[in-house]
């Protein structure tokens, strides 16, 4: 990034920040970087070496909003400072390590050490490599920085790549260069390599008759369209204006852009979303499978069926280009009763790919057969993050599906999807009466007949549930779970739930806690289970939930390290997030939350310091 009034900042999107000021700037800057007035001594006033005091310094520089922007932001260790030993100091200060930075004979670095002195970058490498234990690419960085910064101050830097085991693997179309153009041609510029005035760079250059193309070396006859000041790719499609009504596209055969007048379909509405300028729906549907199951369409029909084979929950059963095709489907099994059923698996088919919530593998996903830690992303299309104790499987088409791992499964679509979706969830069109249809467009005579019109596919001992004979309990039976202790608390005019009777209605969960309850005969884990999907509801849409559970009533058990919070911000306290924050909802959810100054690593609580990859 370069202004016209001389400032420099450039960062390598991993951990190597530099920032250039002109000299107009001495002694007008202050922050983390000094006051630019050439005496270092003063850049920490009255701290020297007093570790507190260079932490009470810096944290003086803490952004206003940062621990809202970053919940899991930190000044300090808080008395549990990793200690680097001798044995480790004397380990990693030899040559196949930091030593190499400091290596005189026929060392990489021997050219610089008189420019860019290798105390501080040695010092710096120990203590990175004491918490990594070794890890080797954290020395390939440490590594990489001096000699950006050597070459920056114009001194040779040999090569240090090969003696250190930090090859550089290059892209297609591209090769190693230790000493590269720091401006390379690139489509929308060819001649910028000509008015470079910056010093080499270690890089992967792109190979004769290529140049850069969005991050990648593509030929020059592959070079895509400048628009407005924006590089777009051969065959980009983007809207040209600010209010989404002219849709361009960087025609592949004429090579420049063409546009024609468009506009957002009925019901979106044109915003910049990360970034990028597109129509976004402005309202959603939401289907429901609660319990042993209970469905709630996305036109707000509910129906029971105890089918426990493999069915289709919703999916576009549209032609329409404009949207992305997907798929969720449920699993169904048998708890300790053959008359009802629950969700046991939802899957996910979207952009070529799979993605399983099963009760059986909490907390996990399996993309594409293969068991995952959360959280994951894809092609920054979507992402699977754990928020309370549901996993979220979302994606940028405004496709969402949410799971449990236990019982409680919906799928949320926005309403461009509407009248274009089907399964047992409905068609979305707005009109609950039509929403018994089978698959071959005929109207249901039963439940039983809805879902199996939608089974996808057999699994050993499924059956079709109780097409005939189904257990019903009478007013009479339920009445005796309406108490406080059991159904009851759901509607309770001053309880913990008084605040959502506004915002969403209890009365459909009341219902089918009694019809739960009722089977199962007040069993407290199905009456938990029942509550717990309201308070899921209530917190998706921002109402608030007062404490409900207690010692003696739907304890929910949590892991070592960690206990239950009714406003859990499980999405952001992970490993993952640290260094690439996940998108996490704005609404807490209850769930198990690490104890303070742990990170959730996927499976357990651990210290930062312990964090994978």
């Amino acid at each position: 990034l370069e202004t016209d009034f001389g400032l420099r900042v450039s960062y390598d999107w991993n951990w190597h920040l530099l920032i250039d000021l002109p000299s107009s700037y001495f002694h007008h800057v202050h922050g983390l970087c000094g006051n630019f007035n050439l005496k270092p001594d003063d850049d920490i006033p009255d701290a020297g070496d007093n570790i507190t005091a260079i932490v009470a310094w810096a944290k003086s520089w803490k952004s206003a909003n940062s621990e809202v922007d970053d919940l899991i932001c930190w000044d300090y260790c808080d008395g549990a400072c990793p200690v680097c030993d001798e044995d480790k100091k004397e380990l990693y200060g030899g040559n196949h390590y930091c030593g190499i930075i400091k290596k005189s004979f026929q060392g990489p670095y021997r050219a610089c050490h008189d420019i860019v002195k290798p105390h501080d970058f040695y010092r710096n490498c120990l203590s990175d490599l004491c918490l990594s234990d070794g890890a080797r690419s954290i020395l390939c960085q440490v590594l990489e920085t001096y000699a950006a910064t050597c070459r920056k101050h114009g001194a040779m830097v040999h090569d240090w790549r090969t003696p250190s085991r930090c090859p550089l693997p290059c892209p297609e179309n591209s090769h190693y260069e230790p000493c590269g153009n720091a401006c390379p041609a690139t489509c929308s510029n060819w001649d910028s390599p000509a008015t470079c005035d910056q010093p080499c760079v270690e890089t992967c250059a792109c190979n004769t008759g290529h140049v850069l193309s969005g991050g990648q070396c593509v030929p020059v006859s592959h070079c895509g369209c400048t628009h407005n000041g924006r590089y777009y790719r051969l065959g980009e499609e983007f809207w040209g204006d600010d209010t989404c009504r002219s849709r361009c596209r960087c025609d592949m055969e004429l090579g420049m852009v063409v546009c024609k007048d468009s506009g957002c379909k009925p019901g979106e509405v044109c915003a910049v979303v990360k970034g990028v300028r597109r129509c976004v729906a402005n309202s959603r549907s939401i289907c429901m499978a609660t319990g042993d199951p209970h469905y709630t369409t996305f036109d707000g029909r509910r129906y029971d069926f105890m089918g426990t084979c493999v069915y289709l929950l919703a999916g576009l059963c549209s032609t329409d280009p404009t949207l992305i095709p997907f798929a969720v489907t449920v699993e169904n099994n048998h708890r300790g009763s053959h008359l009802v059923s629950f969700t046991k698996v939802v899957t996910m088919e979207v952009y070529n790919m799979t993605f399983s919530l099963s009760q059986e593998h909490p907390q996990k996903v399996k993309v594409n057969g293969v068991l995952l830690d959360l959280p994951f992303t894809h092609n920054h299309q979507l992402q699977v993050s754990l928020r309370g104790v549901h996993g979220f499987i979302t994606t940028d088409a405004g496709i969402t599906v949410t799971f449990d791992w236990y019982s409680y499964a919906r799928v949320i679509i926005p309403n461009t999807y509407a009248g274009a979706v089907c399964g047992l969830c409905g068609n979305a069109n707005g009109d609950l009466h039509n929403d018994f249809v089978t698959h071959d467009g005929h109207h249901a005579d039963n439940e039983t007949h809805l879902g199996d019109s939608w089974k996808v596919s057999n699994v050993p001992g499924c059956s079709s549930g109780c097409s005939e004979g189904c257990q019903v309990c009478s007013d009479a039976q339920k009445h005796a779970y309406r108490g406080d202790k059991h159904c009851g608390l759901l509607g309770k005019k001053r309880g913990p739930f008084a605040a959502c009777h506004n915002v969403i209605d209890p009365t459909p969960y009341l219902d089918d806690c009694l019809f739960d309850a009722c089977l199962y005969e007040g069993h407290q884990d199905t009456v938990c289970q029942a509550i717990g999907a309201y308070v899921a509801a209530c917190q998706s849409q921002g109402a608030a939930v007062r404490p409900w559970r207690t010692a003696a009533f739907c304890t929910l058990n949590c892991p070592p390290k960690s206990h239950y919070q009714l406003c859990a911000r499980t999405c952001e306290h992970t490993c993952a997030g640290v260094s690439a924050p996940p998108p996490c909802s704005e609404h807490c959810f209850e769930g198990c939350q690490c104890s303070e100054g742990l990170l959730f690593d996927g499976s357990r609580c651990v210290p930062p310091g312990t964090c994978g990859c």
